[in-house]
């Protein structure tokens, strides 16, 4: 799953598919189902769909979360290098002023 996520923070100026709002979503139809299944008068078959629903919804919630927390790992890295190069560059600036 992680490999095809593309990814890059809000706050990156990027492109975020899965954002806040969408882990909020869930856990609130997680929470929702839940509540139906506690106040609703189902049928035995009616509950049973519902919990699989919730236990499907809670499953994917926990890997959305971690795919988030991977990425935001792979984004510090990625900020790193960055830095690195950028210092690269300007050394290789510095140096070139100093030849010429």
């Amino acid at each position: 799953m992680s490999g095809s996520v593309n990814f890059l923070l809000a706050e990156g100026g990027g492109r975020f598919p899965f954002s806040s709002r969408t882990f909020s979503a869930v856990t609130n139809e997680v929470l929702q189902l839940r509540q139906q299944l506690a106040d609703s008068q189902l049928t035995a078959k009616e509950k049973e769909k519902l919990l699989e629903k919730t236990a499907q919804l809670s499953a994917e919630n926990v890997g959305l979360k971690a795919t988030v927390d991977e990425m935001a790992g792979h984004k510090s890295a990625m900020e790193e290098k960055i830095r690195e190069m950028e210092e690269e560059i300007k050394q290789m600036y510095a140096w070139s002023v100093v030849y010429v």
